[in-house]
């Protein structure tokens, strides 16, 4: 079972970030009352292709506990449905240098 928590006081928590979130504080301190006590971590995006992109997200705990029933995830935005060879270079490309930035603490 997740542990929820309620945020019930007039200091502002600091929220831990992984390196590569690009989500400011005040952001995460305004996502807390909507998602239960946590944040989520957004990464730059990545050009996936010439008409969609990719990022890294992670709901964590404000500490910087990564949620175990939703674990750090590569969302892609506007995907087609099909690529061609270069397209797919491209992709794979990006889609390395998340995986690698996935790993960073």
């Amino acid at each position: 079972m997740t542990a929820v928590y309620v945020v019930a006081t007039t200091n502002r928590p600091t929220v831990v970030c992984p390196s590569w979130c690009t989500v400011t504080q005040a952001q995460h301190i305004e996502q807390l009352d909507g998602l239960e006590g946590r944040v989520i971590h957004w990464s730059s995006t990545r050009k996936l292709g010439p008409d969609f992109e990719a990022r890294l997200a992670q709901t964590a705990t404000p500490e910087g506990v990564e949620d175990p029933d939703e674990p750090t995830t590569i969302h892609m935005e506007d995907h087609p449905e099909t690529l061609s060879p270069e397209e797919a270079e491209t992709a794979a490309a990006a889609l390395l240098a998340l995986a690698a930035e996935m790993r960073r603490p």
